[in-house]
């Protein structure tokens, strides 16, 4: 009913007769100069707006008009044209991400994801990656994806990066409808409103709901010996309500309301990992209400105070399905935190943000239950994890110093906290930005993070003992950036990064326990690093992005390589404006030296190698639509198995039709 609503709303508008106001589009990229492609506003990196170029952290921001350009249907798919990030479809629907190398099984933990800057990672996986990130692409209106450590301004969790989603906000009176129809069996709509309200302020609302079916995964060997295949299916809507007065005004607020639910089957299982070899698949059933609040006082010109509040409660219900029946987790978290800040910038562009905070999360619920081939529950378990509470109050501090060595910057940061269940956890920063003749930048940085322990690595599991006393992981990282526009058609990037990952969870083994012969204990030592180079061209109508990574991980106690990661990606944009109502695009992704799983011994993969077109026509000034063939050229494309599958897996995308419709009043 949900999204037949949607559908039927879009068609009734469209054929509104009214003239409607102009609009940005697609097109517009054309008329801008290449220093406004490449100086993009960004905020997650400092809690500040501020240029990309300047940002004291590698920060990628992906618009919505990139992922409405190729038909992205998940959240993932925004991300697969960024170098040195690679996604693995893991459990109940999610996928692991990893940053910069370190791609395994546990790829899930170290990314903190924000909406709207609120945390929505839980204790139970450290992750919300299994939970698709609680949002859909229909109510955001960009992303931003920092590689490195995040804990200065975000605490746990922000280990390896941070992925943000920036749900849409608007100050002025606008309708936006959108459709999306594409092979196999998927549809998707979604609504963006915004009205103002005298004396009030602005009433944002979005509204998104996508349903695929059939969407074919198989698993096989390189040698197309079939394991087995799945035909996953799910439905996901989110709602997003915002009211809010200007920014600019001397008391501001924003209150907001988000919620996402998800149900979807047969996507992966427990794999070779688990010893599933038949029925391997698995099932969810996802909810997420985020309530959020936020007010401010310009005390000056260039200080002001404010205050900020969230609680968001997670239910869900995930299974396996193996040979013997159901294996069924129900779990409930309620999370809320409070916090009160003062930011202060002047016209020098000297900058402070001090923030003090409280955090609590529980998890209300957590129980197993067995059930039989005949849908019959065995046993419910209730775990050892049930009623843990996690609390941190924190104080944290991130600024930056216009020195009078112009054009030098010093950012700073610091971050204290107090777990109640481990002590005070210390987290600096430090960076260096010198711009030279306004068109070359160079920036060193170091940035530090910690994970906590997640409830499975503190109470165990079946197989494996948990422990009390495991200290958080922590990581460094040192990056070195270099920015250079030569003139108005070419600029580029070039990047080093290196970081150690100390303190590293894993299971070892031990002796003299009668149940148990592996304990979750602070024993790993690894390290990554890479190189990140990006070039963009503008000439006339023609656009090229051209981005790369070379990135080496490894295990430094036991000298094994993280071989799931790709060490060559390459992703290749090239567009070309045909007239003042269209233009066309060609995409080219290339990944090679990679594993068909984690173990060293794996097969090598073949070179994932994609091309995709895409074609955008204005039809009218309110009116567009997108065109695009994914994988033209129908390669069969092989990525790893974080779940232990032997051979590897065959991603679902053969050729691919998408057709997408934007309406704008």
């Amino acid at each position: 009913m949900y999204k037949n609503f949607l559908f039927i709303s879009m068609l009734a508008l469209v054929s509104f007769t009214s003239v409607a106001k102009n609009h940005n589009s697609e097109l517009d990229l054309f008329e801008l100069s290449l220093e406004q492609l490449i100086d993009i506003p960004v905020s997650s990196a400092s809690l500040f707006a501020e240029s990309r170029i300047s940002a004291a952290a590698s920060v990628e921001k992906i618009n919505e008009e990139e992922w409405l350009r190729w038909g992205a249907r998940r959240n993932t798919d925004a991300l697969l044209r960024t170098p040195s990030i690679q996604a693995y479809p893991t459990f109940f629907g999610g996928h692991a991400i990893a940053v910069r190398g370190y791609a395994q099984l546990l790829s899930v933990r170290g990314l903190a994801t924000l909406i709207d800057g609120v945390p929505v990672n839980d204790m139970i996986f450290g992750s919300a990656q299994y939970n698709s990130e609680h949002t859909t692409l229909g109510v955001v209106d960009s992303i931003e994806l920092v590689k490195g450590p995040g804990s200065t301004l975000y605490g746990t969790d922000a280990f390896h990066g941070t992925l943000q989603f920036n749900t849409y906000y608007r100050q002025k009176n606008e309708v936006k409808l959108g459709a999306q129809l594409a092979s196999p069996d998927y549809q998707q709509a979604n609504l963006k409103w915004s009205q103002e309200i005298p004396n009030v302020g602005w009433l944002n609302l979005s509204a998104d709901s996508r349903n695929s079916e059939k969407w074919r995964w198989h698993y096989t060997n390189l040698n197309d010996n079939l394991l087995t295949a799945r035909q996953t299916q799910y439905q996901a809507q989110s709602f997003n309500l915002k009211l809010h007065n200007a920014a600019t005004q001397k008391l501001s607020y924003k209150i907001s309301y988000h919620h996402n639910n998800m149900l979807g089957d047969e996507f992966v299982g427990g794999g070779h990992t688990f010893g599933y070899q038949q029925n391997d698949i698995s099932m969810a059933d996802q909810s997420i209400n985020l309530w959020q609040a936020s007010s401010q006082y310009q005390m000056t010109d260039a200080s002001q105070i404010g205050i900020k509040t969230y609680l968001w409660n997670n239910k869900r219900l995930n299974s396996f399905e193996i040979g013997t029946g159901i294996f069924l987790q129900d779990h409930q978290l309620k999370t809320h935190s409070a916090q009160a800040f003062w930011q202060y910038q002047d016209q020098n562009r000297n900058r402070l943000y001090v923030g003090v905070e409280n955090y609590q999360q529980k998890i209300a619920k957590s129980h197993t239950h067995i059930i039989d081939q005949q849908g019959q529950r065995q046993n419910t378990i209730e775990q050892a994890e049930q009623g843990a509470t996690r609390k941190i109050n924190s104080v944290f501090a991130q600024g930056r110093w216009v020195t009078p060595i112009s054009p030098l910057s010093i950012e700073l940061g610091i971050r204290l906290d107090d777990y109640q269940a481990f002590g005070n956890q210390t987290t600096p920063r430090l960076g260096a930005i010198y711009q030279i003749e306004n068109n070359k930048t160079v920036k060193a940085l170091y940035s530090t993070a910690f994970r906590a322990a997640v409830s499975l690595e503190q109470f165990g599991s079946t197989a494996i003992k948990g422990s009390q006393n495991i200290k958080p992981e922590e990581i460094e990282t040192y990056e070195l950036i270099w920015l250079h526009q030569l003139n108005d058609h070419l600029a580029y990037q070039v990047s080093y990064f290196h970081s150690h990952w100390q303190d590293g969870i894993i299971s070892t083994a031990i002796d003299n326990d009668p149940v148990f012969s592996t304990q979750f204990q602070n024993s790993g030592e690894n390290s990554s690093q890479g190189l990140e180079a990006a070039v963009k061209v503008k000439l006339d109508d023609w656009l090229l992005d051209l981005k790369s990574s070379y990135v080496a991980s490894q295990n430094d106690i036991t000298h094994i390589n993280y071989v799931m990661f790709p060490k060559w990606m390459l992703n290749m944009g090239l567009s070309y404006q045909i007239n003042q109502h269209s233009a066309i695009h060609a995409n080219w992704t290339f990944k090679d030296q990679w594993q068909a799983n984690q173990s060293e011994n794996s097969q090598s993969l073949a070179s994932y190698n994609r091309l995709d077109m895409a074609y955008y026509w204005q039809w009218r000034s309110d009116i567009s639509f997108n065109l695009s063939v994914i994988n033209l050229l129908n390669k069969t494309q092989y990525i790893p198995s974080v779940l232990g599958y032997p051979e590897g897996e065959i991603e679902p995308i053969t050729r691919q039709l998408n057709l997408s419709l934007q309406w704008q009043y």
